[in-house]
């Protein structure tokens, strides 16, 4: 007996449910992602089938496989997609709105800190801008990544960059008070080879430098542990693992509570060229659209004021 089910249209709403199934290897978690329950969504991927009269997935136990006629569909439903996000971007773009995805790497604890917040004010005035970011304390290569801006803390960009300095960044030392209680506060730099250090792996995993009586010290330290994250360093040294080298703005509250406390404090932390690391805001192109220069003037304004509260 045929379905008397009605053969639905393919949507916009159709293929991006189908793109998300694939991307995230089951339709719960694609539901979840578009705000849907799984029962609709589920509903909605069988509706596809019966439009197009053929299997898309394959079920499995542990994640959701395209057929062969699912990976014909799947380049001209990314296709599709882009081409009316493309579209849509345009068309807003003559009504002198801001409109369309901005691709925006960052820290995670700027993340956390200082993004979150203002796009809770940010996002709802330019409904039309959507946002895809990527947490990593790395500087990226802005243009083969696809980015359209990088929030980075660091030395001083790359010259193929464009660079707005927002913040001059200075790092301590700190640790736990129980981890200074059993194994003692260093008196002096040469001191940390004795201790477990909490080293950062893009930056300073190795080599520490610090500033006193207007010389500068190098001193070689042998992390414990070496971390890509500033805000997992910080949490490591909460529970007493080692001496961390961080930005005081990541460690701020920890301070003013007692969780972690400086050391070191006549020797500020250094480094060996005569630029300091700061933060920055980083773009690959003057030529920005629109949405792009709309965030980079906001945020800019924002963060200068959160950084000088900090």
């Amino acid at each position: 007996m045929a379905d008397p089910s009605p053969t639905p249209a393919l949507t916009l709403e159709l293929l991006d449910l189908f793109l998300a199934v694939h991307a995230r290897g089951s339709i719960s978690a694609a539901a979840r992602s578009l705000g849907l329950s799984p029962s609709l969504a589920n509903r909605r991927l069988a509706a596809m089938e019966r439009a197009l009269k053929t299997t898309l997935f394959q079920r499995t136990t542990r994640r959701m496989r395209l057929t062969d006629g699912g990976q014909l569909l799947l380049e001209w439903a990314q296709r599709t997609t882009d081409g009316f996000a493309e579209v849509s971007e345009s068309l807003a773009g003559l009504r002198g709105e801001a409109a369309g995805a901005l691709r925006i790497a960052i820290s995670d604890h700027a993340s956390a800190t200082f993004l979150a917040p203002f796009l809770q004010e940010f996002a709802p005035r330019f409904p039309h801008i959507r946002f895809i970011i990527a947490t990593t304390d790395r500087l990226v290569n802005l243009v083969e990544n696809g980015f359209d801006l990088a929030l980075h803390t660091g030395f001083v960009p790359d010259s193929g960059l464009i660079g707005v300095k927002l913040h001059s960044v200075r790092r301590i030392l700190c640790a736990a008070p129980d981890y200074l209680a059993r194994r003692g506060a260093p008196r002096t730099p040469a001191e940390l080879a004795a201790h477990d250090c909490l080293a950062h792996a893009p930056t300073e995993a190795s080599t520490w430098f610090f500033q006193h009586e207007g010389q500068l010290l190098r001193q070689a330290v042998a992390p414990r542990i070496i971390v890509d994250s500033y805000v997992t360093l910080a949490e490591l040294a909460r529970r007493g693992l080692g001496v961390v080298r961080v930005s005081r703005n990541v460690v701020r509250d920890d301070l003013k509570s007692g969780r972690l406390q400086q050391v070191l404090e006549e020797y500020e932390c250094a480094y060996p060229a005569s630029d300091e690391p700061a933060v920055w805001m980083l773009y690959p192109d003057r030529r920005m659209p629109r949405r792009a220069r709309v965030f980079v003037e906001e945020f800019g304004r924002y963060m200068k004021g959160a950084l000088a509260q900090h």
